[in-house]
């Protein structure tokens, strides 16, 4: 799949609005249109979809429409080259419903007639390395669950050498012993599939043909994972793939294949639905291009793609819920497994973290008098409607409710305790005990009286 293509198309006309700079919008707006500029065009955009479409029959019947649409001049209605690129791609996508088809303005990224390999290679050459390949996050997070966010896939190799692939071995050297691993797509708009086959290898043993390409013209060709490193205790672990409506192309890719072999969990929302392979398709004689998907890959077992459909996720949750749910289950499997004492601590602090995350915990102003009072040397009081916490001599602290009678502290560098309050029959607070993330309490009986 070609990562320029899919880039330009979705900053352009896949949300159906332009982008850029003010100038360059008024640079499309200024663009005078007239009736041969259209109709070569038209002419252009038709034989490629024609020639090149994944299905043949689809890409036919797109031709047919455009010209008739031409000759009908419902393009005289185009104001400016946006406008008509738009009403280009709209009704080649009436044909088929494809979120990488369409009609690229690609003067808008100052390449006038730059070909889609010099876009790609600058793509790929400055702009990748800048954002780590797509690795915006590699992390254990407590309870050795580890999580890596994955926002685009890049090439493994360019020209020869190591590109991506170093820092995709490097994340998952760091996640090789956690207990569970979560990969965050939420925002992943696709890539290179030779990323995807090298992220996923490590979770299947032994290697498994996981999808078919199939290119209109080619022979077919089949995707195999791979033997990899870690993948004796990777292939065993729990995994939990995040998706969202904004996950796309190769993110699907990633989730599909894990669902449809019941490795993963996936958590979130339905994703987007664009499965097809693109090829950008320069017009000789415009600052144009044409982004029409050339194949696509079918899984061996159900015979089928995600494009339109998209992958429903195993846990239907907003996006922005997805990593604590992910997260929170994961950890409960962890207890399950019967985990060393020290282990059960840890887990059992985090899943504390997580559930107060999904399940905030609103504190009324007019229950903040139940926790006020002494308990030996340190004092709860209310400030501007908060509850805060002082040893005698010290400081005070902020406190922030977690649920009701447990606390965490505001300032970040008191992450090690927290404050639990326990009642008597009658519901009125008698002790307040610290609990620290190793385990150990200190319990503080009231002293006040109630």
């Amino acid at each position: 799949m070609s990562g320029t293509a899919l880039c330009l198309l979705g900053m352009i006309v896949v949300s159906g609005h332009t982008a850029g700079s003010e100038q360059q919008q008024a640079k499309g707006r200024s663009i005078e249109l007239d009736s041969r500029a259209i109709t070569g065009i038209v002419d252009d955009v038709a034989q490629l979809v024609s020639n090149n479409y994944v299905f043949a029959d689809s890409g036919q019947k797109m031709a047919e429409l455009i010209r008739r649409r031409l000759e009908e001049n419902a393009y005289d209605h185009a104001k400016t080259l946006d406008e008509f690129t738009k009403m280009l791609t709209d009704d080649l996508r009436s044909v088929e419903d494809d979120a990488h088809l369409g009609v690229v303005n690609t003067s808008r990224f100052g390449g006038g007639g730059a070909r889609a390999e010099e876009l790609q290679k600058e793509f790929g050459l400055k702009r990748l390395p800048y954002r780590n390949y797509g690795f915006q996050r590699v992390d254990r997070l407590p309870g050795n669950i580890g999580c890596i966010e994955l926002d685009e896939l890049a090439h493994v190799e360019m020209e020869g050498e190591n590109f991506g692939g170093e820092s995709a071995r490097a994340a998952l050297q760091l996640i090789s012993n956690c207990s569970a691993v979560i990969f965050d797509l939420r925002d992943n708009f696709g890539g290179r599939d030779e990323m995807v086959t090298l992220l996923l290898s490590p979770f299947f043993d032994p290697p498994q043909h996981i999808l078919t390409e199939k290119y209109r013209g080619r022979p077919d060709r089949e995707l195999w994972t791979q033997t990899a490193a870690f993948s004796g205790k990777l292939a065993k672990i729990p995994l939990y793939i995040l998706i969202s409506q904004h996950t796309v192309s190769g993110g699907e890719m990633f989730a599909f294949v894990l669902k449809n072999r019941g490795r993963a969990i996936l958590v979130g929302e339905k994703t987007r639905g664009a499965a097809h392979k693109t090829h950008l398709f320069p017009l000789k004689d415009h600052k144009l291009s044409v982004a029409i998907p050339v194949g696509t890959v079918i899984d061996p077992v159900t015979g089928t793609d995600w494009e339109g459909g998209g992958v429903e996720p195993d846990i239907s949750v907003p996006a922005g819920r997805a990593l604590d749910s992910a997260y929170l289950d994961a950890l409960g499997k962890a207890l399950r497994a019967d985990p060393e004492r020290w282990q059960k601590v840890e887990i059992e602090w985090a899943v504390l973290d997580a559930e107060a995350r999904l399940n905030p915990f609103v504190l009324k102003p007019e229950d903040t008098v139940h926790y006020t009072g002494l308990f030996g040397e340190r004092r709860i009081s209310v400030e501007e409607e908060s509850l805060t916490y002082q040893r005698e001599g010290a400081g005070a602290f902020v406190l922030q409710p977690m649920s009701r009678d447990l606390f965490r502290f505001q300032d970040p560098a008191m992450f090690y305790v927290r404050l639990k309050f326990l009642r008597d029959a009658s519901g009125r607070v008698t002790t307040m005990v610290l609990l620290y993330d190793t385990g150990q309490r200190q319990e503080c009986p009231r002293t006040d009286r109630f």
